[in-house]
């Protein structure tokens, strides 16, 4: 006879479940076409090339500023495997995290299980998480589930919860220190002054360390990046990390009631300008908008939930459309396409997804109202 689950229990079970699934199928699908240091893309290189040059040589053998990021190379250090499994397995258990802790913050915050599971699935498809499996010799998984985890503390009212992490996550990735201007918002204003001040400390610790190689001008990076992009290109790299979506998330956003879109604005906001930024002095655009994954999940939820009570099937075939995707975002398949036929493939997907997006911003506007107060 089987045993009933706590309810303690079951909601985070659920949300282990769900990550562990999520990071699977992808990780297992896309596994054979990048193990062995090769993909049809290419051998590791760049960002991915440095990293792994510090964890088998010297932090002095990257330049700045993935050589501030000093976390994951020293953990694959001291452990007893190659740094790539070190840098694979701490990938796929940060995102395996990621959905999790998204998920648990999406229940804890009012929304049903099954839209929520939903929507951390669709997070799982865009172009931009699919990447991190393509490439998981970065530092963006556990720089992402830093932030997750931040910004479940702040929902929490947890200050020394979140002042642990914005102390240690700054080693792996910068970007969880902007999550430390969160705590400005609540009284007592002081913690968000701690917060900040925590995390800038580390930062500049880190940046002194022996051999650590001083950080470009983010002017003369800036340029950089302009010279090999430019502002459009820029805008439509950030556009296609999360395609149709970022259009869902926009009627979630209008959706939410106020008490919850009080909640999700500023964080969105933080991410979204952190992001921007760094979308100035990075190449890869996509990437820096992943980080805006659990915000972005839950304005998901806001739309899937009144599409779940009334157009199951309807949000059944948006989300076919969307894994059906997934095979575009990654470089292991169109395999013989040249690289413009794949971009004008994955354009002509995207365009289709935007278009079955449309009816189901609507449904969920009538759904619930003109008036989001009034759900």
């Amino acid at each position: 006879m089987s045993v009933p689950l706590s309810p303690r229990w079951s909601e985070p079970l659920r949300a282990v479940a769900l990550g562990g699934a999520v990071v699977l199928v992808l990780g297992l699908w896309i596994y054979p076409v990048t193990s062995g240091g090769e993909s049809p893309a290419g051998p590791i290189k760049n960002d991915a090339a440095h990293y792994l040059a510090m964890a088998r040589g010297s932090l002095a053998d990257a330049p700045a500023p993935f050589a501030f990021r000093i976390g994951v190379p020293l953990l694959a250090r001291i452990l007893p495997v190659d740094p790539e499994v070190t840098f694979r397995w701490v990938t796929w258990g940060s995102l395996a995290l990621v959905c999790a802790l998204t998920y648990l913050l999406g229940r804890r915050l009012g929304y049903a299980s099954a839209p929520m599971a939903l929507a951390v699935v669709a997070g799982g498809t865009t172009p931009a998480w699919v990447y991190q499996f393509e490439n998981p010799y970065l530092t963006d998984g556990i720089g992402l589930l830093a932030v997750t985890a931040s910004l479940s503390a702040w929902i929490a009212g947890a200050f020394g919860l979140a002042l642990v992490l914005l102390v240690a996550g700054p080693v792996f990735r910068e970007t969880v220190a902007v999550t430390g201007a969160l705590w400005l918002r609540d009284r007592p204003r002081w913690r968000g002054v701690v917060a900040l001040v925590a995390s800038a400390l580390v930062l500049a610790a880190v940046r002194k360390l022996p051999g650590i190689p001083p950080a470009p001008g983010l002017l003369e990076s800036a340029a950089h990046v302009m010279n090999r992009k430019g502002l459009v290109r820029i805008f439509g790299d950030a556009l296609g990390g999360w395609h149709a979506l970022w259009f869902l998330a926009a009627a979630g956003l209008y959706l939410a009631p106020p008490e919850r879109r009080r909640q999700l604005v500023l964080p969105l906001a933080l991410l979204l300008l952190s992001a921007s930024g760094f979308s100035l002095i990075a190449l890869n655009t996509q990437r820096m908008f992943l980080f805006a994954f659990p915000v972005m999940v839950l304005l998901l939820a806001e739309v899937f939930e009144p599409l779940w009570r009334e157009w199951p099937r309807l949000l059944g075939a948006f989300l076919v459309l969307l894994v059906l995707s997934v095979p575009l975002w990654s470089p292991a398949w169109p395999l013989g396409l040249v690289l413009s036929k794949a971009q004008k493939l994955r354009l002509a997907y995207g365009g289709v997804l935007l278009i079955a997006a449309v009816p189901l911003i609507r449904l969920a506007l009538r759904s619930c109202g003109t008036e989001p107060a009034r759900r």
